[in-house]
C-alpha cells in the first residue's frame, strides 16, 4: 500500500492513498488524504491484525484483528430497487443531450435485474454490477428518500465509508451508525449542497480542542452532479477530530467509530434542472445507482484479541486472550476480577488479573473501593475452609488455624464456661477465654479448688487457702481484660460485664490479701472488658451444675463457640476468683 493518487470530487486524480485488496477492489479504488492519514493513526489501521496476544518472552501485549472491508459478502436492504415491475430507465447523456439511450431493468431476468446484493459483491471494473433504485418517473426525488441498510453482525471500529456510484453522485444523503444492534440510528456524515436547506446544519470540516467529537459533520464536498458516471465519496471517520493522534487516550472517538449497523439514506437527487418540465425521457434518466459499498475497520475487540470467528450459535465474536470475556472482550472474566478491566493498548496490554483467594474461593467480584485502598480489587466470596476476609485470609468468627494452609476449625467454647455472651478463642490455638475459676482449652470444666459451673465461672472454697487461687498467668499474646468492679458478698451486673462474687468473711480468715492485691495488680495488665452487653433481666445461671458440685473437684460440660483469642502458656488459661476481701474479678 502506498499513497500515489486517488481521485478527487470531480475524478480526476488528486494526491491520496490507495487501498487495494479490499473485498475486490482495484488501485482505481480511490481514497483521499484522510483515509491515508487513518491507516497511521492510533486505530492501528496497518493491513494486517497481530500475530499474536503475547511477545516472543511470553508478555502480554495488544493484539488486534486484521483490516478489512467489513461490508464485503454480507447482504444490504435497500427501501426501493427498480424492476418491479419492469421499467426503462435511461443513460444520463448531460444537458446538451437527449436522453435516448436507455435500457430496461427486471427483477425477473437474472441479465437485467440490479437488486441490493451488488451493492456488496466482488466489484470488478471490467463486469461492473450495480445496484439501482427506481427512476424520478415513479417519484423517487426530495423529500421522499431511498434508504440502503448494511447489518455487519458484530461490532467494528469503522475507519472509513467509501461509496462508488454508477450514475451522478447525490445531491444530499446522509450516512447514520449505530453502536450496537438495538441502539438508536446516530448521525455520521452528511454530504449536501444545501447543509442548512435540507439538514439544518452549516457547513464545516473540523473540530477545535475541547469540543464534542461525537458530531457529524456536513459538507458539500461530493455533491457536484459531475461525474455523470463512477464518482466516489469516501468518508473518513476521524477526519477533523482532535483526538485523532491520541485515539487510545479518547474513549469518545473509540465510541464514535464503533458501529454495528450503517444505513445510508440519499435523499436529493442532483439534475441539470430540466426534470421540471416533466419529460418522459428526462424523468427515466435521474435515479440512484450504486456500484460498490466499502466499509474500512477492524472487528472491535479492544485490544485483547488477533482473531474473530463465529460462536456456536454462529454470531461473529472476539476469540478473547488475556483473561478477557464477552463478543468484544468488553469483560474480564468472572474470576480475574482484580484491578478494573481497561482496553489493551501500544503502551500496556492490560490484561486481567487473578483474584487472590489463598486457594479457598473460584469466586470473586471487583470491589471498587477495596482497589482504592489496597490496589487489589478482587472481592473473594464464598470462601471455603470456614475461612473470610476479601482474599480468604483469616478465619471466620468463632474459628481458629493452627497452621496458615490448614482449614479453620470451630472453637467449641463452652457457652456457660467462655468469657461473656459470645464464644471466642484464639485464632492460632482456640484456646477460650474463660470465666472466674473455669478452666480447659473450651471453658468446660471448674479449675481445681474452685465448683460450681454456672454463667458465672466456679466458686472457690472460701478458706483463703492459697492453693485455690491459680496462677495469674497468660500465655504470650493473650488477649487481655480489666476487672470488673463489684460489691462484696453481691453478684453485679455492670453494662459491659458479668460480677459474680463469694460471701464475704471475717477480717481473720484473710491474712494473705495485701500478698492478693499484689497478684491482683499484675492481673489488670491482662485483663480486658468483656466484648459484649449482658442484657438488663437477664439469667446469670445458664443450666444447672451437675451432681456433686459441692465438691472442690472439677467436672465437664459440653458446649459450642466461635471467636479468636490469644494463646495461653504453661497452665490453662483460668481467671481466678475466691475468698478476696478487698477486690473481686471476673
Amino acid at each position: 500500500m502506498g499513497c500515489p493518487k486517488a481521485a478527487g470530487r470531480d475524478g480526476t486524480p488528486t494526491r491520496g492513498c490507495w487501498w487495494g485488496g479490499m473485498g475486490g477492489a482495484s488501485p482505481s479504488m480511490a481514497r483521499p488524504p484522510g483515509l491515508c492519514l487513518l491507516v497511521l493513526l492510533g486505530l492501528g489501521l496497518g493491513t494486517g491484525g497481530s500475530p499474536a496476544c503475547r511477545d516472543p518472552r511470553g508478555q502480554s501485549r495488544r493484539c488486534m484483528p486484521v483490516f478489512e472491508n467489513a461490508a464485503f459478502g454480507r447482504a444490504a436492504q435497500a427501501t426501493n430497487t427498480c424492476g418491479s415491475p419492469p421499467e426503462d430507465y435511461c443513460l444520463q447523456m448531460g444537458a446538451r443531450h437527449a436522453s435516448t439511450l436507455c435500457h430496461r431493468c427486471d427483477a425477473t431476468d437474472p441479465r437485467r435485474h440490479h437488486n441490493a446484493s451488488f451493492l456488496t459483491d466482488f466489484h470488478s471494473q471490467e463486469e461492473s454490477t450495480w445496484w439501482q433504485s427506481q427512476s424520478m418517473a415513479f417519484g423517487i426525488q426530495h423529500p421522499n428518500s431511498v434508504n440502503i441498510t448494511l447489518h455487519l453482525g458484530k461490532s467494528y471500529e469503522i475507519t472509513y465509508v467509501r461509496l462508488k456510484f454508477h450514475t451522478s453522485r447525490p445531491e444530499s444523503f446522509a450516512i447514520y451508525k449505530r453502536s450496537r444492534a438495538d441502539g438508536p440510528w446516530v448521525p455520521f456524515q452528511y454530504y449536501s449542497a444545501s447543509c442548512e436547506k435540507t439538514y439544518g446544519k452549516r457547513q464545516r470540516h473540523y473540530l477545535r480542542p475541547g469540543e464534542d467529537e461525537q458530531v457529524a459533520f456536513c459538507t458539500d464536498e461530493f455533491s457536484d452532479i459531475s461525474p455523470l458516471s463512477g464518482g466516489n465519496v469516501a468518508f473518513s471517520t476521524l477526519e477533523g477530530r482532535p483526538s485523532a493522534y491520541n485515539f487510545d487516550g479518547s474513549p469518545a472517538l473509540q465510541e464514535w467509530v464503533t458501529v454495528t449497523d450503517l444505513l445510508i439514506s440519499l435523499n436529493r437527487l442532483n439534475t441539470f434542472g430540466d426534470d421540471i418540465f416533466k419529460d418522459p425521457k428526462v424523468l427515466q434518466s435521474y435515479y440512484y445507482a450504486i456500484s460498490d459499498f466499502s466499509v474500512g475497520g477492524r472487528c472491535k475487540c479492544n485490544g485483547h484479541a488477533s482473531e474473530c470467528a463465529p460462536d456456536e450459535a454462529g454470531q461473529l465474536v472476539c476469540v478473547c486472550q488475556h483473561n478477557t470475556a464477552g463478543a468484544d472482550c468488553e469483560r474480564c472474566q468472572p474470576f480475574y476480577q482484580d484491578r478494573p478491566w481497561a482496553r489493551g493498548t501500544a503502551e500496556a496490554a492490560n490484561e486481567c488479573l487473578p483474584c487472590n483467594c489463598s486457594g479457598r474461593s473460584d469466586e470473586c467480584f471487583y470491589d471498587r473501593e477495596l482497589y482504592r485502598r489496597s490496589g487489589h480489587g478482587g472481592h473473594c466470596r464464598n470462601c471455603r475452609d470456614n475461612t473470610a476476609g476479601p482474599r480468604c485470609e483469616r478465619c471466620r468468627q468463632n474459628h481458629y488455624r493452627w497452621e496458615q494452609r490448614a482449614a479453620c476449625q470451630p472453637c467449641h467454647c463452652h457457652p456457660a464456661g467462655a468469657w461473656g455472651c459470645t464464644d471466642g478463642c484464639h485464632t492460632l490455638t482456640g484456646q477460650c477465654s474463660c470465666q472466674p475459676g473455669v478452666t480447659g482449652k473450651q471453658c468446660d470444666r471448674c479449675h481445681r479448688g474452685f465448683f460450681g459451673f454456672s454463667a458465672r465461672g466456679c466458686r472457690g472454697n472460701g478458706d483463703g487457702d492459697r492453693a485455690s487461687v491459680p496462677k495469674p498467668e497468660l500465655a504470650a499474646g493473650a488477649i487481655r481484660y480489666s476487672p470488673c468492679p463489684a460489691k462484696v458478698g453481691a453478684a453485679s451486673r455492670p453494662q459491659r460485664c458479668l460480677s459474680v462474687v463469694p460471701p464475704p468473711c471475717p477480717p481473720a480468715s484473710c491474712p494473705q490479701a495485701d500478698r492478693l492485691k499484689a497478684r491482683l495488680q499484675e492481673m489488670e495488665e491482662w485483663l480486658q472488658e468483656t466484648s459484649c452487653d449482658a442484657r438488663p433481666g437477664q439469667s446469670a445461671v445458664l443450666g444447672d451444675a451437675p451432681r456433686g458440685d459441692g465438691l472442690p473437684s472439677p467436672h465437664l460440660l459440653q458446649g459450642t463457640g466461635d471467636t479468636p483469642f490469644p494463646p495461653p502458656r504453661g497452665e490453662p488459661h483460668v481467671t481466678p476468683v475466691g475468698t478476696l476481701c478487698s477486690r473481686r474479678v471476673l
